[in-house]
Formats: structure tokens, C-alpha cells, sequence
């Protein structure tokens, strides 16, 4: 989670360089425009990794499919919410893109004035994904690739090389048979 942070507090500043730095397209308040940046992007990166470590690879694909496909064109980012159709401009206001593009706007043009709002939103996204990240392995019993993780579905994966669990075990009591007539090295194994 340290790692997902810090990506995306450097991502937001190279994004806010490239738009003010080459662009000079957000010119005011330039700390919180990089915080609100950052948190654009942990929002939406803490959501994919929670989808990813509840669902497994298929996490990925609804984490794009909802930020992407439904996030970008219900934000309003290109022009402004109110110019969406009713419904859509509610529903885009509710996820990361849209609350970013106008929590950025605000923070940018209007002194943050009527940001509220977008940054509990940005703030319940990244804490639900967070969350996820931190407890999806108790809830689904999934590890991070989306493999179970109960011992019976262990036993059932093909084994390779000394890496797998079996093959140490055999190797280990392989060892003890072979050092069984010196005294001393079975007493070392022994109190091992």
C-alpha cells in the first residue's frame, strides 16, 4: 500500500508538471492542485487493486470497465457535469473520474469552494479500496493471484523442484536417514 502511494503522489506531480509546467493549465493553488491529483489517482488505483484481490484477474477488468468505459464519459471532465444527461451527471459524480475532474477544477479555478463533497468521495473510494487490499484475503479466501488459499486446493497444484512443500519435507527426512549412523549429526537433527 506504501508502494500504491508513493506511484501515485509521484504520478500526480509528473501530471501536475505536464499541466501546469507545459500547459499552464492549472495555475492556482499549487500544492493542493498536486494533492488533489494524487488522491485522483490513489482513488482509482486502490479501487483496481481491492477489485483485483476480491475477484482475482477478473477484478481488473470491472475496475477498468467502471473507471474507464463509465468513469470518463459520466465525469464531465471535457466540458462540465451539468451539460450531461440527467441521471448520467449524478452517476459520473459518484465515481473517482468524475469527482477528481470537478474536485480539480475546484481547487484550481475557485479556491477549492464546493469541493467537499468530491473529496469525500475520492476519500470513500480509496478507503473502500484500501480496506480491500487489506482484508480481501480473510473475506474470499483468494490469495492476490486469485488462487484459494485452503490447504486442500494446495495439495491439488502440480509440484516442481525443491520450491514445493512435498518435496522439501521428502528431502529433509531423506537427510536424516542418510546422517541415521553418526550419533552426533542425529542428535544436531534431532534438536533442530
Amino acid at each position: 500500500m506504501l508502494t500504491l502511494l508513493l506511484a501515485c503522489a509521484a504520478a500526480g506531480l509528473g501530471a501536475y508538471l505536464v499541466a501546469q509546467g507545459f500547459l499552464g493549465a492549472l495555475p492556482h493553488d499549487h500544492l493542493a492542485t498536486w494533492a488533489v491529483l494524487s488522491l485522483v489517482l490513489i482513488s482509482i488505483s486502490a479501487t483496481a487493486a481491492g477489485l483485483v484481490r476480491l475477484l482475482g484477474h477478473g477484478g481488473l477488468g470491472l475496475s477498468a470497465a467502471l473507471m474507464v468505459f463509465v468513469g470518463n464519459p459520466f465525469s464531465g471532465a471535457g466540458s462540465a457535469p451539468e451539460l450531461l444527461p440527467k441521471g448520467v451527471d449524478h452517476v459520473g459524480q459518484w465515481l473517482p473520474p468524475g469527482a477528481g475532474a470537478s474536485l480539480l477544477r475546484d481547487t484550481a479555478y475557485f479556491d477549492g469552494n464546493g469541493g467537499s463533497g468530491h473529496l469525500a468521495v475520492l476519500a470513500l473510494w480509496s478507503v473502500c479500496g484500501f480496506t480491500a487490499v487489506m482484508f480481501g484475503r480473510r473475506i474470499t479466501g483468494r490469495a492476490p493471484g486469485g488462487a484459494l488459499t485452503s490447504g486442500a486446493s494446495l495439495s491439488s497444484l502440480p509440484t516442481s523442484g525443491a520450491a514445493s512443500p512435498g518435496r522439501r519435507h521428502t528431502h529433509a527426512h531423506a537427510h536424516a536417514r542418510r546422517n541415521d549412523d553418526d550419533g552426533r549429526l542425529r542428535t544436531l537433527h534431532a534438536g533442530r
